[in-house]
């Protein structure tokens, strides 16, 4: 546990340091390549049944398609990592009980999203990066809560074009 909580230090010391649009694209990007690779093993691991079709529930559902996009990132975020993190930082100044509360956040946002083992590990980094992110523009005092919930509609918005755009090419 000692080894996670000083990489969690060293990482914390680089993304303080790198400029705001940096963090952006790499709470997009790093939980885009983090799940591409376990949505595959899934695939390839688990029954066509057990993966999850986003284009069929939207078909159905179509205001899910707003909900998936925006309603959901701004709930998800304020309730899984900014008001847990934000109440951490302003309570607590032991880097023990942040790194805690961010990886509990971590945690119970991949089970609220859990499909299936793989997908679960894939959404607690994704979980991870977006509360460590949290984090550390809470400390910048840099509108976490904006810049978070921005991720999350810009990753969200991602999977839902490749979704859109792997049904209409491939017919998955």
């Amino acid at each position: 546990m000692l080894m996670i909580f000083q990489c969690l230090s060293h990482v914390y010391k680089y993304f303080y340091k790198i400029k705001l649009k940096s963090i952006l694209l790499i709470g997009v990007f790093a939980p885009l390549l983090i799940s591409s690779f376990f949505t595959l093993l899934n695939y390839l691991l688990c029954a066509p049944s057990q993966t999850d079709n986003i284009i069929n529930k939207v078909k159905e559902t179509p205001f899910l398609l707003l909900d998936i996009i925006l309603v959901a990132p701004l709930i998800e975020t304020l309730v899984l990592q900014y008001l847990p993190v934000k109440l951490s930082v302003l309570h607590f100044s032991n880097k023990n009980v942040h790194c805690g509360v961010i990886i509990l956040s971590a945690v119970i946002f991949s089970f609220l999203h859990a499909k299936s083992l793989l997908i679960s590990v894939a959404l607690f980094f994704t979980g991870l990066i977006w509360a460590f992110s949290c984090f550390v523009l809470i400390r910048r005092k840099s509108q976490p809560y904006l810049f978070v919930t921005s991720i999350h509609v810009g990753y969200n918005l991602v999977i839902v074009l490749f979704e859109f755009f792997v049904n209409y090419f491939f017919n998955i």
